[in-house]
C-alpha cells in the first residue's frame, strides 16, 4: 500500500484569471521505496481566512489586488 506525502513547493497568483487564483506547486512522493505508483486522484480545498489576519498597510495592498 502506498504511503504519500505532500509537500507545497511554491505558490503563485495567477495574473488575468476569471476568478482571483493561486496556483499551488506540489511534490509528491512515495515513502515505500520501489512500489510503483500508476495513479492517483488528489482533490483538496483550501479556505483563506484573511479577516483574521494582521496585517501591515502594504499587505493590505497587495491583497486588493488578489482578492
Amino acid at each position: 500500500m502506498p504511503n504519500l506525502s505532500f509537500a507545497v513547493e511554491s505558490a503563485q497568483a495567477i495574473s488575468f484569471a476569471a476568478a482571483p487564483t493561486i496556483a499551488f506547486q506540489l511534490r509528491v512522493a512515495n515513502t515505500v521505496p520501489g512500489e510503483s505508483i500508476h495513479s492517483v486522484a488528489l482533490r483538496c480545498q483550501i479556505q483563506i481566512e484573511a479577516h483574521r489576519r494582521h496585517y501591515t498597510p502594504g499587505e493590505r495592498r497587495l491583497l486588493g489586488d488578489l482578492f
